[in-house]
């Protein structure tokens, strides 16, 4: 991925890393927290609360993803990814959560982990729309990780991980 992160590290990469070399695993996720200042600033510009990750990511924390890419045809596609598919600033949360889950390494997530997840948490909640019809929440306008459907509501990856980064949120500011 040219040096770029995506949801992949979190997911793929970083469960191999918590396992079988936990201090390049540490480097990981010092890495998405040493961002965390400019995912609260990528949140605010896009009208939001918490940390909103880039969904291509490289060492500033500013999004890298084009928004138009070249076809093999020569034709120019209009690239919503960056604009759409939030569900990496839940990979991130989940990253941290199981890496310190794997590890034990409680200096990385008392001082670190723990705002990494408030702040995730933050933007999902801020992220949410209510639906007084049907009485519940719900995310519009995403892409799930397919990255073919885009923008859909509801994406159930999404929303299940959304979930996921909320309740874990604040069952551990609970702790």
């Amino acid at each position: 991925y040219g040096g770029h992160s995506f949801w992949d590290t979190e997911l793929f990469i970083l469960p191999f890393f918590d396992y079988v070399f936990p201090s390049m695993a540490r480097n990981l996720v010092d890495y998405r927290y040493r961002l965390l200042g400019k995912a609260c600033e990528n949140a605010a510009e896009n009208g939001y609360r918490g940390a909103k990750f880039p969904w291509e990511s490289a060492d500033t924390g500013d999004e890298e993803c084009p928004e138009w890419t070249i076809e093999p045809d020569g034709s120019c596609y209009r690239c919503y990814v960056a604009e759409y598919e939030h569900h990496v600033t839940a990979a991130v949360a989940y990253g941290a959560v199981n890496y310190y889950a794997v590890t034990g390494d409680e200096d990385y997530f008392d001082t670190k982990g723990l705002e990494l997840l408030a702040q995730t948490a933050r933007f999902w909640v801020s992220r949410l729309e209510y639906a007084p019809d049907r009485e519940e929440y719900e995310i519009n306008q995403v892409t799930g990780p397919d990255e073919w459907h885009e923008p859909v509501n509801n994406n159930a990856y999404t929303n299940h991980m959304a979930r996921w980064n909320i309740r874990t949120g604040l069952a551990w500011l609970r702790r």
